[in-house]
């Protein structure tokens, strides 16, 4: 009897050793953000500059701070976040938190594509806080020369699952420069996307800018038929997957007054199950 309780307490060790590597299995939308996959965490303050955490041991700060939350169903609406932290995977999955950790208040934190949110123990807290303070800025200058412009980023959402589009041809200015940007065909281009997005007919897709655009159209090819490109109706930042099952690419062009960019992403999308 003695020997089984303790091979049960050092398989209850374990468990509890692996749960700290790879976040708090208990707490939903923390299961896949594993810290042994994490590539790195870009952070984002409002009229601050963007800040990056790529040390290990910074990320299993990030990891054990945010598993120590406690989940609560509840929907906030309160101020705008303090800081909004963009989690990226080694298959290119993100997953993006909105932390409020400034002032005397408790520390919250949400989830995009979760429900509910986190309730932030004092300590994860300071920890977040200090984390994020001393990251390391994004570099916008290189050998005294000022960095060539970048045109906004775009992450897709449909379910749970986020993840980055992947970067097509652009012309785009600013700070008084300049540059255009050629690519290979869309098919090359989407090739390149590691994450595996999966969808159904139908389901509402999400084009999360980090600048909301002027213009924005999508298409829709289906490059393993015989079938013309489609025309996907575009609104409030949302449209729908077309119709069919089969690898779909989404090109999507934006507009803005610096200029306008391209993006490519596939999805393989399922039938819609019978009504």
């Amino acid at each position: 009897m003695k020997r089984s309780r303790a091979l049960g307490m050092v398989f209850l060790l374990i468990w509890l050793i692996g749960c700290q590597s790879s976040g708090n299995a208990g707490l939903p939308g923390l299961e896949q953000v594993d810290a042994d996959h994490i590539v790195s965490i870009s952070v984002a303050e409002e009229n601050g500059p963007t800040r990056r955490i790529d040390d290990p041991k910074a990320i299993q700060s990030f990891i054990s701070a945010i598993s120590e939350a406690e989940h609560d169903m509840g929907e906030l609406d309160i101020r705008a976040p303090d800081y909004r932290a963009t989690v990226r995977m080694d298959d290119d999955a993100l997953h993006v938190f909105s932390f409020w950790i400034k002032g005397e208040e408790p520390g919250l934190a949400t989830k995009e594509a979760q429900d509910g949110h986190y309730k932030l123990t004092d300590a994860a807290k300071a920890t977040l806080l200090i984390l994020f303070q001393d990251a390391v800025p994004v570099e916008r200058e290189k050998d005294g020369e000022a960095a060539r412009p970048q045109p906004h980023g775009l992450n897709v959402v449909i379910g749970d699952q986020i993840f980055a589009a992947q970067l097509g041809g652009y012309c785009w200015a600013d700070n008084g420069m300049g540059v255009c940007a050629d690519v290979p065909s869309n098919e090359e281009l989407a090739e390149k996307q590691k994450f595996p997005a999966l969808g159904t007919s139908g389901e509402r897709v999400r084009l999360a800018f980090e600048s909301e655009p002027d213009e924005v159209t999508v298409t829709a090819s289906f490059p393993d038929e015989e079938r013309p490109d489609e025309s996907v109706e575009y609104g409030g930042s949302n449209f729908r997957l077309a119709a069919g099952e089969g690898k779909h690419l989404y090109i999507v062009q934006a507009k803005w007054p610096q200029g306008s960019v391209s993006y490519v992403f596939r999805v393989e999308v399922a039938a819609a199950a019978a009504r």
